[in-house]
Parts: C-alpha cells; structure tokens; sequence
C-alpha cells in the first residue's frame, strides 16, 4: 500500500459518511435549525432544516472538491508560483516527482481532518437542534481544540520536513 492509498481511502469513506449523516438526519430534525452562534457558544440565529442541510452539502463537498482538486492537480501549479522552504531542492527535475507525491498525501491528511471536523460541527449542531438545545456543547469545542491541534501539528511536521532536506548521501 502506498503512502497516498490510505488517506486517499479515508478521503472517499468521509464523502459517504457526510451523505449517510444528511440522510439519516434529515426526517429526524425539527423545522428550524440554529444557524449562528455566539462566542458564547449559544444560537442566536436559525434557519429552515431544508436550507440547513443543503448548505452542509454545498459547503462540505465545495471544501473537499477544493481538496481534490488541489492534490489532483497541484503538480501543475507553476514553480514560481510555489511558496515553500528550499523551493529549489525540492522542485529540481530529479525529485519533483517525490516532492509532488509527498505535497499529495500532506494534502490528503488536512483534507480529512478538515472533512471530519465539519462533520462534527455539522452532528453537534444536528444533535443538539433534536434534543432542543440551541448551545453548541462540548463536541464542537473538543473538535476546534482536536482540529486546531491537528493542523498546527501538520503545519510543523510540513514545515520541518521542507526545511530541512536530507544531506548527501542519506
């Protein structure tokens, strides 16, 4: 299995678990939907549950088509237009191909935790509009807290493994 195929597979799983969670959540809502929080962590504006859900749809594959698309095409991006560390080791002709492949899966990891987040926000905000409450609850801020962790984590391991190119002979 190469390192593309299992975030790759988790990509495609997470597109089918957003359908599934609209599908079976949609009966089992009520009317109106909160659609806005405060800081607080309260809703303070509400929206039909026709409208809820399509906007989950539209935005949850919006972001992951944006995430395909990228690490689809990313590899035609012109080289002056890339931002990285070292631009010119890792784009030379002899490794732009590994440095293309490895850009993919980094791609892959932030997309699925970008997909799953918004699933949890999206099931915190259904759950809660079922029981009634219109506070958002631990889930979401376990999942901005888990979410922010990822990608700063991600940031760095990206970061650290572009700015530091392996020496001669390794």
């Amino acid at each position: 299995m190469d390192s593309q195929e299992t975030p790759n597979r988790i990509f495609f799983i997470l597109l089918i678990i957003a359908a599934c969670h609209m599908l079976y959540y949609y009966p089992k809502l009520p009317n109106i939907i909160p659609s806005q929080y405060g800081i607080d962590g309260q809703a303070n504006q509400y929206m039909s549950k026709q409208a809820f859900i399509t906007i989950y749809a539209i935005a949850f594959y919006l972001v992951a088509a944006i995430f395909y698309f990228l690490v689809k095409f990313i590899d035609k991006m012109p080289v002056p237009m890339t931002n990285m560390p070292k631009k010119e080791y890792w784009l030379a002709p002899e490794r732009r191909d590994a440095t293309y492949a490895m850009l993919r899966v980094y791609l892959l990891w932030m997309g699925n935790s970008t997909l799953m987040f918004l699933i949890l926000v999206m099931h915190t905000v259904i759950t809660g509009s079922i029981r009634g409450s219109a506070s958002l609850g631990k889930l979401f801020f376990l999942a901005l807290t888990g979410f922010m962790l990822f990608t700063l984590g991600w940031s760095f391991m990206l970061y650290r493994q572009l700015s530091n190119p392996p020496q001669h002979g390794q």
